[in-house]
């Protein structure tokens, strides 16, 4: 699942593409917040919500991540997996498959030690329902008090250390999902604004779409 506003919508054809090619068992969800009407062929979401100022646009998708999951899970049964609209399944998803199954929560790691938000796994179960609300709880609030941009990864690394001994949480090794480039990895997460990370969705993109 996902969460994009109008400027990330063209990279959902790249995205959906990527994952019916790599990870056929998904079924992509993906919540629209002020988007012209679009059928992407999968289930979809549209919001309509005024913000004060466009920034809060972005925020509110960035935010989104916990609150979507946590939903998910409520109702469904199996994993529930995050990952960012900017983002290609570009190899065979099964080695990730068999990752996450073997965790409650999974989640990447940057060369610093802190988690990123960008790609994460949950299992359908009432014990990570409850780490999600409290996810979703301290994401709002440190909106509040972090930089608005990166509130929701602020509160994944403070929540984290307190539920490492009441969920099996588990970091998605570089191989498998990573937001550098990695050759022969599942999953590429983050295209990058400029430079060699950029030339390297754009190349990638293209060849999944042939």
């Amino acid at each position: 699942m996902t969460c994009a506003n109008e400027p990330f919508l063209p990279l959902l054809d790249g995205w959906l593409v990527s994952i019916r090619k790599n990870w056929p068992e998904a079924e992509p969800h993906i919540r629209l917040v002020n988007c012209p009407n679009v059928d992407l062929g999968c289930e979809t979401t549209v919001i309509r919500r005024k913000f004060p100022i466009f920034k809060q646009e972005k925020f509110y998708c960035a935010h989104i991540k916990p609150k979507m999951m946590r939903m998910v899970a409520e109702e469904g049964d199996g994993y529930v997996f995050w990952l960012d609209a900017d983002s290609l399944v570009i190899n065979p998803a099964k080695p990730l498959m068999d990752f996450i199954q073997k965790c409650d929560f999974g989640l990447i790691k940057k060369k610093s030690g802190r988690a990123t938000a960008s790609c994460m796994s949950a299992k359908c179960v009432p014990e990570v329902v409850s780490f999600l609300r409290q996810y979703e709880k301290w994401t709002k609030a440190c909106e509040k008090t972090k930089t608005p941009w990166v509130a929701d990864q602020e509160a994944l690394n403070w929540i984290i250390p307190k539920w490492k001994d009441r969920i099996k949480i588990a970091h998605i090794p570089r191989k498998l999902c990573y937001w550098q480039y990695i050759r022969g990895s599942v999953i590429y997460n983050a295209k990058g604004g400029s430079g060699r990370r950029a030339r390297a969705f754009k190349h990638l993109t293209r060849k999944i779409l042939k």
